[in-house]
């Protein structure tokens, strides 16, 4: 379990700090709320020890914000002696539990175990759960070869994270489909999976689909109008071909993924989002930061952690089973493919 300590007392952070550790959790400091988030947002944070008075942000504020980003975090709000009334308002905000100063530490190791084995059930149950949506996939994603396994490998262990995913690979070599069974397998399954074809929208119209407007923002918008990232609302936003989209709105865009808020077109409230940005390209995006068509920054917020998907040239060992899944699924009546057939495939270029 990943844990998170937000208390401005070194002394006490020191203390919890090393008394975790020693139980075998993996555990993260800060020492203010503004410095809790940022590690928040790096972090698969599953559990996070709030001081409830802090400098700067409260920890009612930064509980709020926590919550928003992920509302399956766990919260145990540490409160000052004899504050009941504290303690009954930071429940109501959606902390799991609190504990007075001085921290009994038994206790917050019971309180700890407790959570952990609730999660355990809730985990479970969320793996069954996928187990099914990933069945459900508009086609199963086929590959045994040891490069498409260390794909599979790669998305498994990175849909649990919170991280921004670059999936990078030739047109046609199943970059939906990966991006897909990113959100499938991560926390955020039971929310929307939201699909933007960057190349598909006309330049003019791509801040409008992206963040939305209000009516009467421009000539045509009758009604208000909510964009692809509140769409995605605690789900997964994918941008597929992101190399496509002109430097004015990588721009914008970067300004989303920095300040998770966005402004609709024509409006002035500032909207808080909490999407998971999963992009896709088919374009060498260095090549392009190197030339100057692609925003350096961007790169590199995207590209939190890269999976790229190897053309079927280079895996011609699933090309078999490739074949047997479309003739199932196309042409049942089929009985069999010719041996000859499969050998052309197989030495096909590709």
């Amino acid at each position: 379990m990943k844990i998170l300590i937000a208390d401005d007392d070194s002394l006490q952070q020191e203390l919890l700090q090393g008394f975790l550790k020693k139980h075998g959790y993996c555990v993260f400091s800060a020492g203010d709320g503004r410095e809790a988030l940022r590690l928040f947002r790096r972090e698969p944070i599953q559990l996070v020890l709030l001081d409830h008075r802090m400098p700067g942000l409260t920890g009612n504020q930064v509980l709020a914000e926590m919550k928003a980003l992920n509302p399956q975090v766990r919260a145990i709000m540490i409160t000052a002696y004899g504050a009941v009334e504290t303690a009954v308002q930071v429940m109501k905000l959606g902390a799991d539990d609190f504990l007075e100063k001085p921290v009994d530490l038994t206790q917050l190791l019971e309180k700890i175990q407790r959570l952990e084995q609730e999660l355990a059930v809730i985990e479970d149950a969320a793996e069954a759960r996928r187990e099914v949506e990933e069945a459900a996939l508009p086609l199963p994603i086929i590959g045994d070869s040891p490069a498409m396994r260390e794909v599979f490998s790669l998305a498994r262990r990175v849909a649990e994270t919170p991280w921004s995913v670059l999936i990078s690979g030739e047109t046609g070599t199943g970059k939906e489909l990966i991006a897909r069974l990113l959100h499938v397998l991560s926390p955020r399954s039971a929310a929307p999976f939201i699909e933007v074809n960057c190349a598909a929208i006309p330049e003019s119209l791509f801040e409008s689909e992206l963040f939305g407007h209000e009516r009467g923002a421009f000539t045509g918008a009758a009604r208000q109008r909510r964009g692809r990232f509140e769409l995605a609302q605690s789900g997964t936003l994918f941008l597929d071909e992101v190399g496509e989209l002109p430097p004015p709105l990588q721009s914008k865009l970067l300004r989303a993924l920095q300040e998770q808020r966005i402004n609709r077109v024509g409006g002035e409230q500032e909207i808080a989002v909490n999407a998971r940005v999963v992009t896709a390209t088919n374009r060498d995006l260095r090549k392009m930061v190197e030339a100057g068509t692609f925003r350096e920054d961007l790169f590199f917020r995207l590209n939190v952690f890269e999976i790229g998907i190897p053309p079927l040239r280079q895996r011609r060992e699933d090309i078999p089973a490739l074949v047997n899944l479309f003739v199932e699924r196309y042409a049942p009546r089929l009985v069999q493919v010719a041996s000859e057939t499969l050998d052309l495939l197989i030495k096909y270029s590709w």
